[in-house]
């Protein structure tokens, strides 16, 4: 583990500053990292993919748990400061000098189970979380730090309900098991963060799954609409007939979309399924 005046040192010599663009903010605090490797629950021989591994404060570790690391860096510098040290952990470490959204994690893998843990970049949050869960081959569990903002919005429950939290839930468990203060990176970013583990990852058995989102998609338009005038509306019904058909699948017609957990929304995505094929 590497001092925020460590980490400083090293990119001066390297001659690098930091870049808000890519969202270079590295964690300097050692407890963090700590609990970090803790809630991924490394066990030796664990394969890892690690995005943006900056300058190895967490790689370090998760090697020195037993682990063998595939660490994924876009930033050129920061990919070769990091590959000189392959040679001292016996073929563990994997430094591939790629951003993440052209990578193929089936040459990375080869079908074989695999975790995901990575402090990871902002700005790429969204975009990373959906392709992991729908990726063919997805990780057995997922501890990310992110913005705290989002992580608390993913492990949202009914009444705080959103899309993303309904996506995210779908796939995975997720819970927040702590909270880092802004200071504890450097350079600082303008907000905390949190310590997100993702468990059970998984395609679920559901055979509603794109009528589910569709329908989804539709009622989060207008979350602040009562269910009964947004299925209404975008299903093209009647207020008695969309009324009905919310009775019938055990939804209160005036419940918002934010107010449906999980298997409200697979019930009713079932129901109109089963009812009219053409209705979604």
């Amino acid at each position: 583990m590497y001092s925020k005046t460590e980490i400083q040192a090293i990119a001066k010599k390297l001659g690098l500053r930091p870049s808000r663009s890519q969202g270079q903010n590295f964690l300097v605090d050692q407890e963090a990292l700590n609990d970090i490797v803790a809630t991924a629950d490394i066990q030796p021989g664990d394969k890892i993919l690690e995005v943006g591994p900056g300058f190895g404060s967490l790689t370090f570790l998760l090697l020195e748990a037993g682990a063998e690391v595939h660490a994924v860096e876009t930033d050129k510098i920061l990919a070769a400061n990091l590959h000189k040290q392959e040679p001292i952990w016996d073929n563990k470490l994997h430094v591939q000098q790629q951003d993440i959204r052209t990578a193929n994690l089936e040459q990375i893998f080869h079908q074989q189970p695999y975790k995901v843990v990575a402090n990871l970049p902002y700005n790429i949050t969204s975009w990373f979380t959906r392709f992991i869960f729908e990726a063919p081959h997805k990780p057995q569990t997922m501890t990310l730090l992110l913005q705290k903002e989002v992580a608390e919005r993913m492990v949202a429950k009914p009444g705080k309900m959103s899309l993303l939290a309904l996506s995210v839930q779908y796939y995975s468990q997720p819970t927040i098991t702590r909270i880092v203060p802004r200071v504890s990176f450097w350079p600082q970013p303008e907000v905390d963060s949190a310590v997100i583990h993702f468990a059970a990852i998984k395609e679920p058995n559901f055979a509603y799954k794109k009528e589910l989102f569709r329908l989804a998609k539709i009622a989060f338009a207008g979350k602040r609409k009562q269910m009964h005038n947004t299925i209404k509306s975008g299903l093209k019904l009647s207020k008695p007939e969309a009324e009905s058909l919310l009775k019938a699948a055990d939804i209160a017609p005036t419940a918002r979309p934010q107010e449906l957990g999980l298997q409200d929304w697979k019930r009713l995505a079932k129901y109109i399924a089963t009812k009219d094929q053409n209705m979604l």
